[in-house]
Formats: C-alpha cells, sequence, structure tokens
C-alpha cells in the first residue's frame, strides 16, 4: 500500500509537551485517528494517526495470516 501526496505547504517541529489529547467529540464523531492537537500560529493543527488510519496492522495480520 501506498499514499501519493500532490503537495506539502508546511513542514513543522513540535515541541510535544505542547500537544493537546483528542478532544472526545462524543457519539457523532470519533476521534479514533485523532493522535492530539497543537496550536501553531494562532491554528489548531489535527495530528493524524496514519498507522490506524491506513489500518496498517491489520495489513501485516492480513499477510501473515496468508503465508
Amino acid at each position: 500500500m501506498g499514499v501519493v501526496v500532490d503537495s506539502v505547504s508546511d513542514v513543522i517541529i513540535l515541541d510535544k509537551t505542547k500537544i493537546q489529547d483528542a478532544p472526545d467529540f462524543g457519539a457523532k464523531l470519533s476521534n479514533e485517528f485523532i493522535n492530539g492537537l497543537v496550536s501553531v500560529n494562532e491554528r489548531m493543527v489535527i495530528l493524524l494517526d496514519v498507522d490506524k488510519l491506513l489500518k496498517l496492522e491489520e495489513l501485516e495480520e492480513l499477510e501473515t495470516n496468508e503465508s
């Protein structure tokens, strides 16, 4: 599996201590794929959990079971 990125607007170096926990959106929205939030230049940036988003662990399990 691969991911194609058309462009990158910014690369940001973060202080891990500034990362806030993902909020609980309630039953209507899931925060399953969000690692956290961080404020950058007065904007909130959502940090995604790419492994969960792409379900890489499940793909590895499928490959192992098929062998």
